[in-house]
């Protein structure tokens, strides 16, 4: 795991599912949050998130997506237009 914190405001392990009635502990972080971080893209975010079958990762990606627009409020404009 690295020393960076990629996910602001968000832990850096999170749950996913190993079984419909089992979590496991996985590094969101460097997986996820890491791309995310590149240039705040939702869709690969989400993409990455429902890859490693993360618990509530819509909710995750609907914070990532408020996180940016609060962030990077520029960035998302132009990205939208």
């Amino acid at each position: 795991m690295s020393k960076n914190n990629h996910c602001t405001w968000f832990p850096e392990r999170w749950a996913k599912w190993v079984k419909w009635y089992k979590w496991e502990l996985f590094p969101i972080g460097d997986l996820c949050c890491k791309i995310h971080d590149e240039n705040c893209s939702t869709t690969k975010f989400n993409k990455c998130l429902r890859e490693n079958k993360a618990v509530g990762g819509l909710l995750i990606t609907l914070g990532g997506l408020i996180g940016c627009m609060v962030r990077y409020p520029l960035l998302m404009i132009k990205k939208v237009l």
